[in-house]
């Protein structure tokens, strides 16, 4: 991976559980006589990572009648497989076993004494047909993506509730500990390590949870990615990791929970650069349970309350656009608070709906499979008493493992309980207004922009969604997020919210910034566009909840039309 090498030779032990994606050239000395195992070495370069076109050779001896038999038979599969982009060679086991390709037992029979069996052996590998596999190809991998949306949707809706704060990414995790820092629960300083490293201290004789050390001071590094790529160069042994599904994250969120307590309930405030108006915070959670009750998650929202009533469930990340005031918040409004927990209890249901539809379209599926399954089994028992007999049985299983997995599929959630409320003061500047005014017109002149270039656009900036255009050209995606300057983008420069740079922290490559200027005209300028803008303007960004990037740095950066 580190490019040292060029070329890997290896035994059978290269199979499998290694990822080669570095490499993109794989030669076969040797044949397989499985299809499993000739799947799993092609797996080891065709995988997700791979930047280059993926080339196969297989060494056959073609001046015998067994090599030429074979030769035609993996020419078939490779015809098949580039006019599916490759996608073939995950499937061919599945592919073979529909067209009644039975390569293991022709290769056995090629290579064995039998002339009869070897004769049938070359006139069925003769008889296959590469368009035959392909139809056969794409019924496989349009089974496994039919299977695979229905699964990874369940995983995803699981994964979405399940231990809320264990999840987050590390900007997030980075932002959290700087505003535990303002707050004063906790000192945050970086360290030699580098970045994604922090050392953090309490003042007195207080000390931290166990999962972090058990003392008033820990080293911690906000995501495992780091600490594995600096463990190679420096020692971080007593370091803790507060990535994803680490428990130390959990109790420093505690401990931050119980320190600022009286906060959270006493006419909290904070202030919104990005807002023109005030509005109130309400975070709202519950827990659901699923598996038949065996398994439990935290679920939660966060609903937005402007001060005509009309509450919105909005995005965590919205956090990032909130500073510290000095004003109070005031009193709870109790029209408000009803209007907050009426919005909880609909975005309550729908999660409810949206999990329940997952496991219906997966439990119907698994209906399907199973009640073909004591059938398909048997079907090959040509005694018809043990076949009926076995049939039975096989049936009766089923039902009861049917009626289990109709418990497992069900979910349940409690009713949502307020747990925080917090006050936002309106502090944007006359500039915001400024951006409001221009967004129009440079959304719809960067929407023509990608349409002309062969890109489906949909406008999704009243989502939530951190960005403003969602554009799709074939497999690629960009989430843009469009800046209108009203005149000149090079001497004015852009800002963009706390919000808009976690979320393209997260998105990273697929996240674009396009900004459009002399948008006073009506019509507006391309002034450029930029991949990853978290990343190419990290080291010129200023501010604290807006961020603004000079024009200077837009003018020279790439993407800059300027």
């Amino acid at each position: 991976m580190r490019g040292e090498f060029q070329i890997i030779v290896t035994t059978d032990a290269g199979n499998e559980g290694i990822d080669l994606q570095a490499a993109h050239v794989l030669v076969n000395y040797d044949i397989p006589w499985s299809l499993v195992r000739l799947e799993q070495r092609m797996g080891r370069i065709h995988r997700v990572g791979q930047q280059r076109d993926v080339y196969l050779y297989n060494l056959v001896a073609t001046d015998t009648r067994e090599g030429e038999t074979l030769l035609r038979l993996l020419d078939n599969f490779v015809t098949a497989a580039n006019e599916l982009h490759g996608q073939m060679f995950d499937s061919l086991s599945a592919v073979a076993e529909i067209t009644g390709v039975d390569y293991d037992k022709w290769l056995s029979d090629l290579y064995g004494n039998d002339e009869l069996k070897k004769q049938q052996a070359i006139d069925a590998a003769q008889a296959v047909q590469a368009q035959e596999l392909s139809r056969a190809a794409r019924k496989v991998r349009d089974n496994e993506r039919r299977l695979a949306s229905q699964v990874d949707a369940v995983a995803a809706l699981t994964l979405l509730q399940r231990d809320l704060f264990a999840r987050i990414n590390p900007a997030i995790v980075e932002a959290y500990l700087d505003r535990l820092a303002a707050a004063g629960v906790l000192k945050s300083a970086p360290t030699a390590a580098g970045p994604g490293f922090r050392r953090l201290s309490l003042s007195g004789k207080a000390i931290f949870p166990a999962t972090l050390g058990g003392r008033n001071e820990v080293h911690v590094a906000t995501s495992g990615d780091v600490v594995r790529e600096a463990s190679e160069s420096i020692d971080i042994g007593d370091t803790v990791t507060l990535g994803p599904g680490e428990p130390g994250f959990s109790d420093l969120i505690n401990t931050a929970e119980h320190t600022l307590a009286e906060d959270l309930y006493q006419s909290g405030a904070a202030s919104d650069p990005t807002s023109l108006t005030a509005y109130d915070l309400y975070a709202y959670e519950a827990t659901m349970t699923e598996s038949n009750g065996k398994r439990a998650s935290v679920w939660a929202t966060l609903i937005k309350v402007d001060d005509s009533g009309n509450a919105r469930p909005v995005r965590w990340e919205s956090l990032a656009n909130l500073v510290p005031t000095n004003q109070s918040g005031g009193s709870p409004h109790p029209a408000r608070e009803g209007h907050a927990l009426t919005a909880a209890r609909e975005v309550a249901a729908a999660t409810v709906a949206e999990h329940r539809k997952v496991r219906a379209d997966w439990f119907a599926q698994a209906r399907r499979d199973l009640t073909n399954l004591p059938l398909s089994l048997t079907d090959r028992i040509y005694d018809r008493a043990a076949r009926l007999g076995l049939r039975h049985r096989l049936q009766d299983q089923t039902a009861l493992r049917l009626e289990e997995l109709e418990r497992l599929a069900d979910v349940q959630l409690t009713e949502p309980k307020q747990v925080g409320r917090i006050r936002v003061l309106a502090t944007a500047d006359i500039s915001v207004q400024a951006e409001i005014d221009a967004e129009l017109v440079s959304m719809r002149r960067v929407q023509q922009l990608l349409e002309d270039d062969g890109w489906t656009v949909a406008d999704v900036h009243t989502e939530g969604r951190g960005y403003d255009l969602e554009a799709r050209r074939h497999s690629q995606v960009r989430h843009v997020e469009v800046k209108g300057v009203l005149g000149s983008a090079a001497s004015d420069g852009i800002r963009m919210t706390g919000n808009e740079v976690l979320i393209a922290t997260q998105h990273r490559k697929e996240y674009w910034l396009y900004v459009i200027d002399q948008c006073a005209d009506g019509k507006g300028r391309f002034f450029g566009a930029y991949q990853d803008p978290a990343t190419l303007f990290a080291n010129v960004m200023t501010g604290n909840a807006v961020f603004r990037v000079p024009g200077s740095s837009l003018k020279n950066a790439p993407g800059s039309n300027a």
